[in-house]
């Protein structure tokens, strides 16, 4: 999603321009039933505890849209450019991307693995 806000400011080309943001405009909403989904799935977490985790998402979420455009402001003023600010929440977003990558896998693939895992714990014990 940032290469996609960046692109709208380096390109000088409406042509390029209005997709972009037509992306930007999908791509905004995209992750947010993915949020809401992976607490609810991750396992060892009771209701309580992925309520709490909901929370702490929301709250993170709503100082993160009031400081962000305070930071990317702050930024453009100190600097004259508005890279810097949008070079920072690139790299805030690539840290979110590796912390999704290191998520244990809840999903179909994830549960056969698991089944695998116990069908050869199993075989081990037989043996």
């Amino acid at each position: 999603m940032a290469p996609v806000s960046l692109a709208t400011f380096l390109v000088d080309w409406p042509w390029l321009i209005i997709p972009a943001l037509a992306l930007y405009g999908l791509l905004t909403w995209s992750f947010t039933p993915i949020i809401f989904t992976i607490p609810m799935e991750l396992p060892g977490f009771s209701p309580p505890q992925v309520a709490v985790v909901i929370g702490m998402i929301l709250t993170v979420t709503g100082v993160a849209a009031f400081g962000g455009p305070l930071a990317a402001g702050f930024l453009t003023d100190v600097t004259g450019s508005y890279l810097p600010g949008f070079f920072l929440f690139m790299a805030a977003a690539l840290t979110l991307l590796v912390s999704a990558l290191n998520l244990p896998e809840t999903g179909p693939r994830g549960q056969k693995s698991e089944a695998l895992q116990k069908d050869e714990g199993d075989s081990m014990q037989d043996s």
